[in-house]
């Protein structure tokens, strides 16, 4: 049996930008973080998906992280790739999306200062395709007039 007809597919590319001056007030907490903008696969109820980037303080640490929200019920995989488009940073995420969190991108010097940020922003993209199990529940809706 062909495994397309089991599951859904959802094509992605989208990109989050992030300003520098936005995520050093985020970093002046203990626990820095900035959230980007929820996208929803269209196709798959339930499922959205975002960027958020994590910066502690005290260890000067910093990544980046593609997190995926959805059904714990339903296993979600991906065939992304995940770049940075200041630098020639890219990585391959090839894996089940169930664990939410996915990090694909680690700086430990000083990311405030670092040539990833372009007229005082950093943009990270995600580009490729969702997939999830087909639900195995058919819905029937009658029509009383």
């Amino acid at each position: 049996m062909d495994p397309s007809i089991n599951e859904i597919v959802c094509p992605i590319d989208n990109e989050w930008k992030f300003k520098k001056y936005d995520l050093i007030a985020a970093n002046n907490f203990e626990d820095g973080h900035m959230g980007g903008k929820h996208f929803y696969a269209f196709n798959i109820h339930g499922v959205s998906y975002k960027v958020d980037i994590f910066s502690t303080v005290r260890s000067g640490f910093t990544s980046i992280y593609f997190i995926v929200n959805g059904s714990k019920e339903r296993k979600v995989t991906g065939d992304l790739t995940a770049s940075i488009e200041s630098s020639d940073y890219s990585k391959k995420l090839n894996t089940d999306l169930q664990e939410c969190n996915n990090i694909f991108f680690e700086y430990n010097v000083d990311f405030f200062e670092s040539k990833l940020f372009v007229n005082g922003e950093i943009t990270v993209r995600v580009k490729g395709t969702l997939k999830a199990q087909r639900p195995s529940v058919t819905v029937s809706y009658i029509l009383m007039l």
